[in-house]
């Protein structure tokens, strides 16, 4: 679970540090290829900042299922009960001249088959860097990170993204880092991300099962009044099986947090 401390008392840990709550084996399988990209420095918002908006709507058509690509950022999954599928992106960076490259570049991309609606933020790979901020965590070891902003080429990238969909839809995310919300959904949700935190909120009687595969980390299921805490390090799956809906939740992370609650 998440552990929030004072803006005056939060440092970023040093690997040497990280190393003390999580053994090695673990770093070089979960983390390693973070540690290719990361530039440890300071998470500061940029005081000359540039910004872009894109916005989106894709009609379903025949689509029954939407796929969302992202390489990293805030991802705000919201349920609605009809309409098209609607896209928001807020990206904001260090003005410089890479800076206006990247916000340039950035683009969204739909392609359909079949019964499904994919779409792809897609940026430069020269910018798809990536910054992750340790928090200290607490007297019992516990560890929390975020994964909110993207760093290359000397200048900090901020992508916030809020996604309507349609609860008729299913819905697969495939994300490299950051934070994941997601709330309103009815039907089967698939989650494949590298590092950071995932919340998934469903009605209790439209789920059937839930799986959670995660490699380090913390995980919550909550249902029926009671919560199920598990810690991971290279451990086996997660998984409830008691439901009498028909939709499937599964989160495949690699570092980080998941907290599913169903109500």
């Amino acid at each position: 679970m998440s552990h929030h401390h004072p803006a005056g008392n939060r440092r970023r840990l040093t690997l040497a540090e990280i190393r003390k709550h999580v053994p090695p084996l673990a770093l070089i399988a979960t983390l390693g290829f973070v540690a290719a990209v990361l530039a440890m420095a300071l998470l500061v918002r940029p005081a000359h900042a540039a910004s872009r908006v894109l916005t989106e709507s894709y009609d379903l058509e025949k689509a029954d299922h939407f796929e969302f690509d992202i390489p990293y950022g805030d991802l705000k999954i919201e349920g609605v009960d009809s309409g098209p599928v609607r896209i928001r992106v807020e990206a904001t960076c260090e003005r410089d001249r890479h800076c206006d490259e990247f916000l340039e570049d950035m683009r969204l991309e739909a392609s359909r088959r079949g019964h499904a609606l994919r779409v792809k933020l897609k940026m430069a790979k020269m910018h798809a860097g990536l910054n992750i901020e340790f928090d200290e965590g607490d007297d019992d070891g516990d560890w929390g990170h975020r994964g909110r902003h993207g760093r290359s080429h000397g200048h900090d990238s901020e992508i916030r993204v809020i996604v309507q969909v349609p609860r008729s839809l299913s819905l697969d995310l495939n994300v490299g880092a950051g934070d994941v919300d997601i709330a309103g959904l009815r039907r089967d949700v698939t989650i494949d991300m590298g590092a950071g935190e995932i919340n998934v909120r469903m009605p209790e009687r439209v789920v059937r099962d839930v799986e959670v595969n995660l490699a380090v980390g913390e995980a919550l299921i909550r249902q029926g009044g009671k919560t199920r805490e598990y810690a991971r390090v290279l451990g086996g799956p997660i998984r409830w099986s008691d439901g009498r809906g028909d939709a499937g939740i599964e989160v495949n992370l690699g570092a980080g947090e998941v907290d599913v609650t169903l109500d």
